[in-house]
This record gives C-alpha cells, structure tokens and sequence, in this order.
C-alpha cells in the first residue's frame, strides 16, 4: 500500500469516527442541527491511531470519558462511552464499502483534512482544514495523543493541489 492509499485509507477512517462522535454528542448539541457538524471531529484522529494500535473496547472507552469529563467537561457516563467505543471499533473493523451510518458522509477532499507528523510523538495525526482562514495558516494545537504543545502550519497553494501541512514542537 503506498503513501496515498495509506492516507486515503486514514480520512475514510477518521470520516466514520466522526459520524459515530456525532451520536456521541455528550454536551447535547445535535451536531448538524442545533450546533455545527464538526463539533467533536477534532477528537477523531486520535481515536482512530488509538484503535489502530489495538485499543480494545474499554481503552477507547477510557479515553472517550477523558474527553467527557476532562476536555468537554461534562459528567461522566459510562455506559454511553463503552457503547460508543464499540461502535468504533466495528465501523473501523468493517471492510471499506460497508455501511457505517445510517447517513451518507459528506465527500472529503484533500482540501478539506491534512495530514501532520507530530514532531513530539512521531504519530500521523489527520486534521480538518478551513481554506476560509487564509491562504497561510499557523495556529498552536496540543497532539491528540501525546498531549505535548505543537505549532500546525498550512499552505493552500492552488486549487488544483492538495494544502501543505506540517508541525513543529511549540
């Protein structure tokens, strides 16, 4: 599998974590409807590396009531979080054309996500991209994995080419 294959294969990925995130909706703001689309996307990248690497049910649980009760704030619940984590693990586990929501997904492009290497934890982390924002764009962001602070940069350098994303330790 080569490199676009392999990316491909990460943002078809992270698109179906982001749907089932979108059930999750532990603040109750019916992303989509009542709050934007994208309110818990930025959480996707890392679940997916996390179940890449073999996280079971119960890890992708934990981490899910990290988010809840540390990152969102809310109280914990964690029946909702193990339910969420299987569905994950079985969208991620099913082969590429299966249905995974009962929604047809919104056409990614390579306009719409970037791909990073963190330059702390050496992971690939896949990140939404907002051309909106400028045709050069720097922004601090922590790693969804490793936590540690880094500095995102993006170039969209034509409509015909795909933005230039890389990072640097803060």
């Amino acid at each position: 599998m080569d490199d676009q294959e392999r990316k491909r294969d990460v943002m078809r990925d992270v698109a179906r974590v982001e749907e089932i995130l979108r059930r999750w909706d532990p603040i109750g703001v019916e992303p989509g409807v009542a709050g934007p689309a994208d309110e818990y996307d930025g959480y996707a990248p890392s679940l997916v590396s996390l179940a890449g690497g073999g996280a079971t049910v119960d890890q992708l649980a934990a981490r899910l009531g990290e988010l809840r009760t540390g990152m969102i704030g809310m109280p914990a619940n964690e029946g909702d979080d193990a339910a969420i984590a299987k569905q994950i693990l079985e969208a991620l586990s099913a082969p590429s054309d299966a249905p995974h929501s009962p929604r047809k997904p919104k056409r990614r492009t390579e306009r719409d996500e970037g791909v990073y290497t963190c330059p702390s934890c050496g992971e690939s982390i896949v990140v939404p991209l907002d051309p909106t924002a400028g045709d050069e764009q720097r922004y601090v962001e922590d790693c969804p994995v490793c936590c540690n602070p880094i500095v995102i940069h993006v170039e969209f350098v034509g409509d015909d080419e795909p933005a230039r994303v890389w990072a640097e330790a803060e």
